[in-house]
C-alpha cells in the first residue's frame, strides 16, 4: 500500500492532516465499512448484516460511506 501522508502544525493547538493514497487502496476500505454500517442501520424490511448495499447507500449517503472510509485508512497508516 503506497500513501503519502502530510502533517502540519497550526496555530491555536490545531493541526492539518493531508494524505493520498491510491484509489485501488482506498477502495479496499469500502466493504469492511458496508458491513459495519449494515449492522449498524436499521431498515424496514431488511434484518441488519443483510441490507443490500445499493439501499444501504441511498439511506444513509455514500458521502457518510466514503467518509467512514477515510477515517479507517487514516486509522490504519
Amino acid at each position: 500500500m503506497k500513501y503519502s501522508v502530510e502533517i502540519k502544525d497550526l496555530n491555536h493547538s490545531m493541526l492539518e492532516i493531508k494524505g493520498e493514497l491510491a484509489s485501488q487502496d482506498f477502495s479496499s476500505f469500502r466493504e469492511p465499512i458496508i458491513k459495519n454500517l449494515s449492522a449498524e442501520t436499521t431498515i424496514p424490511g431488511f434484518r441488519k448484516n443483510h441490507i443490500p448495499e445499493n439501499i444501504l447507500v441511498g439511506k444513509i449517503g455514500e458521502d457518510k460511506i466514503l467518509f467512514k472510509m477515510a477515517e479507517q485508512a487514516i486509522r490504519t497508516l
